[in-house]
């Protein structure tokens, strides 16, 4: 699936899709910031729904996106120290997650609060190297 949005202020008027369904979305990736879910709920719940979705690269940490079944996440923009907190809250339910990318880190703020916390990701290793002995 691909959905094209050239302007934000549009979404707005897109009426609500009833039974919305994504039963084969694999894959889902923002190239703008997308509406949030008091916007557009069906689309989210849609989301929340698709057993299949396993890849997503967003800019937001929408609660909609079941986090615990991707095995690729890219994360495309932290603007405020909120933002590295809820990306550590929500890292630790990505217990099947392969590859993770951290696209743009950036803050207008000389004083960004520096914190370091432990984020364990569990890390399943292929049968063939683990010993069996």
């Amino acid at each position: 699936m691909v959905m094209a949005i050239d302007d934000y202020i549009v979404l707005r008027d897109v009426p609500p899709v009833r039974r919305l369904t994504f039963p084969n979305l694999e894959s889902y990736c923002e190239e703008i910031v997308s509406p949030d879910e008091a916007i557009w709920p069906w689309f989210w719940q849609a989301i929340r729904k698709s057993t299949k979705l396993a890849v997503v690269s967003s800019f937001l940490l929408h609660n909609a996106i079941p986090y615990s079944q991707l095995t690729t996440w890219e994360y495309q923009f932290f603007d405020r120290w909120d933002d590295v907190e809820n990306f550590l809250y929500v890292a630790q339910s990505c217990t099947v997650l392969e590859s993770l990318t951290l696209s743009d880190v950036s803050s207008d703020n000389s004083d960004y609060p520096v914190a370091v916390r432990e984020v364990k990701l569990q890390v399943a290793l292929p049968s063939s190297i683990i010993d069996h002995n």
